[in-house]
């Protein structure tokens, strides 16, 4: 099962890419983030300038260095490009919006995880204190041998009763 899915994300990445459209946006891409800087290099060699050859050499020369985002940025241009010169491509834009969206579902997801994680952990200290018990149950030392078992707050919390309470109090 494992397998067919990888094939069949492989199948569509591929379909995505080799798409004569999105080809010709990629190249639109990179001839905006690289080709103007090979282009200036060879005229620069040729007609013997050399700002052009140190202007090119240094860009390019910049490009080689591991931290360059040029590829990410170059792909990011192309997709943009796709949806600006074919905006009736249908079959690549779904294809397109869908792993959009899908990144934008994950990355929604995570900051929703951060988010709950963070607020409970204010949310419980700030409801035990505005009722009077002023230690955190689950910090305690002594929580296995049941020190806090009469704390009538904290059980009501865990229990999950007064959840309008809780609601007015925020």
């Amino acid at each position: 099962m494992r397998n067919e899915d990888f094939r069949n994300k492989l199948k569509k990445a591929w379909q995505f890419i080799a798409n004569p459209r999105f080809l010709l946006c990629f190249g639109l891409a990179w001839i905006i983030t690289n080709g103007w800087a090979y282009i200036m290099l060879g005229c620069g060699i040729f007609f013997d300038i050399t700002w052009m050859t140190a202007v090119a050499g240094t860009y390019l020369a910049a490009l080689w260095l591991p931290f360059t985002p040029e590829k990410i940025i170059t792909i990011i241009i192309s997709m943009y490009l796709l949806k600006w010169i074919f905006p009736k491509d249908e079959k690549t834009l779904g294809v397109l919006n869908d792993l959009i969206g899908k990144f934008k579902a994950k990355r929604r997801e995570r900051k929703q995880k951060r988010r709950i994680k963070a607020m409970s952990k204010k949310d419980t200290e700030k409801w035990l204190l505005a009722r009077g018990c002023f230690v955190d149950c689950r910090k305690c030392e002594d929580r296995k041998k049941g020190c806090h078992k009469d704390c009538k707050f904290y059980q009501s919390y865990m229990k999950g009763a007064d959840n309008e309470q809780r609601e007015a109090d925020n």
